[in-house]
């Protein structure tokens, strides 16, 4: 059993090695030297690892040890390079605080082109464990690889964009970190001083954003911090003024852009100024303003700070007046949009709001108005005659707001663009706002729509009577705009196919309300007729499909033949909790239920064709012919006939000359008889 055949006597008892004897053997044999000789190969670095990892544990890796690692990764390839940075990452929590150093410094002077993502790996892990092996304040007050990070991230390196951004990335988890965290002060002094002095202005904000949001949003939050971001930023304005920093550099960036493009030789063709890196900075003219812009609305969203109106003019004068190209001046509407109030917050203060509003976007000229600055001007046209009283805000869609009182702020100004914006898609939006402005009323100002009606009615074809002579340009808009009015209260589809639908109040015993309209008119327009019979704001009516809210978009702009809704449905209807008031609602539909509800406003196409003055007004412009009498006609075409001259038509006595009333002349008068006849 125990012994070898043949009479042999059995061989020595083998040693048994432990792990001691063993590290002590690789150190002896220099089998790391022999390993990282001439003949390395990648594929072998990647098993190499547990081998400087079982050293290190044993306390047999040295310093000559690391050299070799290190000295073989310097010129090599890529895949060499990770390998070995891969190596050394595995190792860092084994390392310790002296050995840890000599690795940091030995990656300060590598060449920069050779600096990437891994080089950025490695230094992060450096540098974790370096303040993990920190027994004092004193070495705990050393910046380590921050410093390097810091340097890789400015203006200046050469560096990548890409590995700029990645280091302040990088920056920022490490201060996300207990035991680094309290570097976070000194890193935002020197982002606000290098704002201060114009240096790697984009990356010092990107940084500053970074840093700033190490902190909680709330006090006793799950984050090891009592002390807030919104408490941070507010230190940070009193004691070095921060957001005066930000507008002086602001003023002196766009200074020296200007003074670049001067420069610019006349003869050659100017380059696209937004992708060209300007005054020193190594990052786009565009990522400049609009890291500027977007740090700016970062601070007034996170603390309780303010503008004032000297510094909104400075923002206006860079980003609207002396724009470089429209999109730094989008970015500037695009930023005014977002800081404008709204019914649960602002960013600027109500009376700020309303300066940008009366002092700058109503001052903008209309006629080559952009769709950013009409967007934006949108923004705060509710807002503002909200904080005025004149209007109550209550959505943050339209129309979700109900008009208290027609001598708005701007409305004027929303005239002008509608009669005067070359843009035709803000044009459509204009015509789109007027129609909400003047059907979302307030009770006091529903029982006067028809007065309102014949107001809206009256600007126009004043406007095309003044204009008639010697801008035919304006009565052409003013045409289209009216031409629009019209339309939008009329039903769709032939009359004869028109259906009666019930709305129902979703409560019990609700009142019923039977509305006369087309299949094919929309569920917005339903909308519209329902609201004129209840006197409410169409805006805060809600229909519903089976109990379930109809609240999207595409299913607004659906007409009743799509949902299905026919003759004789039934349709419930909610309202907004201010407009809930059961009893006036009754007696607005006279107590009975199915009754028809308030006596409904003249259409405007009535108005137009019952009206001496309107009717005369157009009548009258038929004469001048051209394309101004081609598109007159083609609005009284929809209208009906003048109940006047219908009556002289079909009362007419048999003596009664012809040309009294038919003008032989005038085909569009003779048509338009024709039509009675």
């Amino acid at each position: 059993g125990g012994y070898h055949g043949g009479g042999q006597r059995p061989p020595p008892m083998t040693l048994w090695l432990d792990t001691s004897s063993l590290a002590a053997w690789i150190q002896e044999e220099k089998v790391v030297q022999l390993l990282f000789g001439p003949n390395m190969h990648h594929q072998m670095l990647r098993r190499c690892g547990e081998l400087f990892r079982f050293l290190a544990q044993k306390g047999r890796l040295t310093e000559q040890h690391l050299n070799i690692l290190w000295d073989s990764s310097i010129g090599k390839q890529r895949e060499t390079v990770v390998a070995i940075y891969d190596v050394l990452i595995d190792l860092s929590a084994l390392l310790t605080l002296e050995v840890l150093k000599q690795l940091l410094e030995k990656m300060r002077q590598l060449p920069l082109e050779s600096v990437d993502d891994h080089t950025l790996k490695l230094l992060k892990h450096l540098t974790i464990s370096a303040y993990e092996e920190c027994n004092s304040k004193g070495e705990r007050d050393q910046l380590f690889g921050l410093e390097m990070l810091w340097d890789w991230s400015q203006d200046g390196t050469g560096l990548p964009l890409a590995v700029q951004g990645e280091s302040m990335i990088v920056i920022s988890q490490l201060l996300g970190r207990q035991k680094i965290h309290h570097h976070v002060w000194r890193l935002t002094r020197r982002c606000v001083d290098n704002v201060k002095e114009g240096r790697s202005v984009p990356q010092s904000l990107e940084l500053l954003q970074r840093l700033l949001q190490t902190f909680p949003a709330y006090r006793g939050s799950a984050q090891r911090s009592d002390i807030t971001i919104s408490m941070v930023i507010e230190k940070m304005e009193h004691e070095y003024g921060l957001v005066d920093i930000l507008f002086a550099d602001l003023v002196r960036y766009k200074r020296k852009v200007r003074e670049c493009i001067a420069a610019h030789p006349a003869e050659e063709a100017a380059p696209n100024w937004n992708e060209e890196a300007l005054a020193g900075s190594s990052r786009t003219f565009l990522t400049n303003v609009n890291m500027r812009a977007h740090f700016l609305r970062f601070l007034l969203s996170n603390a309780d700070i303010t503008l004032n109106t000297k510094h909104l003019d400075l923002f206006w004068r860079s980003f609207v007046v002396e724009a470089v190209s429209t999109e730094e001046r989008d970015i500037g509407f695009d930023w005014l949009a977002k800081v404008c109030g709204n019914r649960k917050s602002w960013l600027l203060a109500p009376k700020l709001c309303a300066y940008v509003f009366q002092e700058k976007l109503c001052r903008l000229p209309v006629a080559d108005l952009p769709e950013t600055a009409f967007e934006c001007w949108l923004n705060y046209f509710p807002y503002v005659n909200h904080i005025e009283g004149k209007l109550e805000q209550w959505g943050d869609t339209l129309p979700a707001f109900t008009v208290l009182d027609m001598d708005l702020v701007g409305l004027d100004y929303l005239w002008s663009i509608a009669l005067e914006c070359a843009d035709a898609d803000v044009v459509d939006q204009t015509i789109d706002y007027l129609h909400h402005v003047y059907s979302q009323l307030c009770p006091s100002l529903q029982e006067k729509r028809e007065a309102l009606r014949e107001q809206y009615l009256g600007r126009l074809t004043d406007r095309i009577a003044s204009c008639a002579s010697s801008d035919v340009k304006s009565v052409l808009r003013a045409v289209v705009v009216l031409e629009a009015y019209v339309r939008s209260h009329e039903h769709s589809g032939d009359p004869a196919h028109f259906i009666t639908i019930s709305f129902r109040l979703h409560e019990k015993g609700g009142i019923r309300i039977p509305v006369q309209v087309s299949p094919d008119d929309t569920v917005i327009f339903a909308r519209e007729k329902l609201a004129e019979r209840i006197l409410k704001p169409s805006g805060c009516i809600c229909f519903l499909d089976n109990a379930e809210r109809i609240v999207r978009n595409e299913d607004m702009q659906k007409t009743l033949r799509e949902l299905e809704i026919v003759t004789d449905s039934t349709v419930q209807f909610t309202l907004d909790p201010r407009y809930q008031d059961a009893e006036p609602l009754r007696d607005i539909l006279s107590g009975e239920e199915g009754a028809g509800g308030a006596t409904l406003p003249l259409l405007p196409s009535t108005i137009l064709a019952d009206s001496e003055r309107f009717f005369n007004q157009l009548w009258g412009l038929l004469s001048q012919g051209g394309r101004v009498a081609e598109e007159i006609w083609r609005l009284i075409s929809i209208i009906p006939t003048n109940a006047q001259f219908e009556g002289k038509i079909t009362s007419l006595a048999k003596d009664t000359p012809w040309s009294e009333l038919l003008d032989p002349t005038s085909t569009y008068r003779l048509e338009d008889g024709l039509r009675v006849i």
